[in-house]
Order: structure tokens, then C-alpha cells, then sequence
């Protein structure tokens, strides 16, 4: 029987062993220690966890070690945004400095494309929503975490059609214009419109009485 690894203390990542036997890692965000950890053979990515893990084997601890015991992981300090004239100053101050950042960025875009002030607004409480439910990067996110989002949205907070499709415009501008990522986007589908047929129609208006399957 092969011996269990040591898993060595390292300063700026919390290490744990998962029921599976891998070692989950965790840190603070920063591009270049994303970078680090991709380059690890083996790492995968846990979307419901929000965290990385590797294989509890010598070749990835120690490649771990090499990785991050000479150099620190590094922590993300953001520079600081002038607040958009488009967002009050109290909803500034709540923001964190890396929504900040981010919506710096939204609301130049959106103003340089000469968005009406109602639709900027709207993008920028959708995008914002989204990245609060996702707790990650934007460039972490992949399609099949976008389109987990908008199900929640659907099945756990009833929006409506037009608030979808909002929710869908403001994601494909954060990726396609913003961050110029839009290969992260996959395939979003539309919520259908007008398309409905003749037994949903009666469903709407009360025309089915004691139907049963």
C-alpha cells in the first residue's frame, strides 16, 4: 500500500484532503496564482466548490512546494477607480475595490457606445448580481457556470422572460466587450418569445377547465 504524501504548510494556500483523496486548495485570488496552479499535471477545477485541487501524489506536492514556497502567492490589490458618473455615491462606497474595478470598465464601455442611462443601469445590476453569485474571476467562468446561473435565476428566483433576456445582454457584454473573452460565452440560449402554442395560450388564459393527465 502506497504511503499518504505529507501535505506541507504553505504560507497564502489552505490545504486540505477531500473524501476523494485529492487535496483541495485554497487562496485568494490572483491571476498569477491560477497560472501556477494550472500548471500543475492532474489540477482540476471544482465549479460547486469554487476551489482547485490536485493529486495527493509526490510528484504534485512537490510540485506545489517548487511553486510556492520560494514565492508567496500573490495577493490581488486592485487599483483604485474613479466612480462612473453614472453611479451614486453611496453605491460606490459599498462596493468592494475589485467590484469597482470591474464596473469602472462596464460603465466605459457602455458609455462609449452611447447606452441609454435606464439600459446602462440595468447591465451594470445584472453583471454585478452575477458576479456575486458566482464569487469568482469573470475569466474563471466558464459556459457551463453562466448557464447554471441563469437556471438558478429561472428556477429558484422566478424572473421573468424580460429579466432574463437583460441578464443574457448584460453577460454577453461583460465577455464580448469588456473583457474580450467571448469564447467563454458557449452556446446561451434565448428565452422563446411570441413562439408559444396553442395549448400553452389556453394554459394562460383559464381556457382549460379539470384538465388531467
Amino acid at each position: 500500500m502506497e504511503l499518504q504524501v505529507r501535505i506541507p504548510p504553505i504560507p497564502g494556500l489552505e490545504i486540505q484532503l477531500m473524501t476523494s483523496g485529492r487535496l483541495m486548495v485554497n487562496f485568494s485570488y490572483h491571476p498569477d496564482t491560477v497560472s501556477r496552479i494550472k500548471s500543475i499535471i492532474g489540477r482540476r477545477w471544482h465549479p460547486k466548490e469554487k476551489c482547485w485541487s490536485i493529486p495527493h501524489s509526490k510528484e504534485a506536492v512537490g510540485e506545489l512546494q517548487r511553486l510556492f514556497l520560494q514565492e508567496s502567492p500573490k495577493k490581488y490589490a486592485p487599483k483604485i477607480s474613479r466612480r462612473p458618473s453614472t453611479v451614486s455615491k453611496r453605491r460606490w462606497e459599498q462596493l468592494s475595490p475589485g467590484e469597482q474595478v470591474i464596473l469602472t470598465a462596464i460603465a466605459e464601455e457602455l458609455k462609449l457606445r452611447r447606452y441609454s442611462p435606464k439600459t446602462q443601469k440595468i447591465y451594470r445590476n445584472a453583471i454585478l448580481r452575477f458576479l456575486r453569485y458566482m464569487k469568482r474571476e469573470p475569466q474563471e467562468i466558464d459556459a457551463r457556470g453562466i448557464k447554471d446561473y441563469l437556471l438558478w435565476l429561472i428556477e429558484e428566483q422566478n424572473i421573468s422572460t424580460s429579466y432574463h433576456n437583460q441578464a443574457i445582454s448584460a453577460i454577453k457584454f461583460l465577455y464580448e466587450k469588456v473583457l474580450k473573452q467571448p469564447q467563454q460565452l458557449g452556446e446561451i440560449p434565448r428565452p422563446r418569445r411570441g413562439n408559444h402554442s396553442n395549448w400553452e395560450r389556453s394554459l394562460v388564459l383559464g381556457e382549460i377547465r379539470n384538465y388531467r393527465l
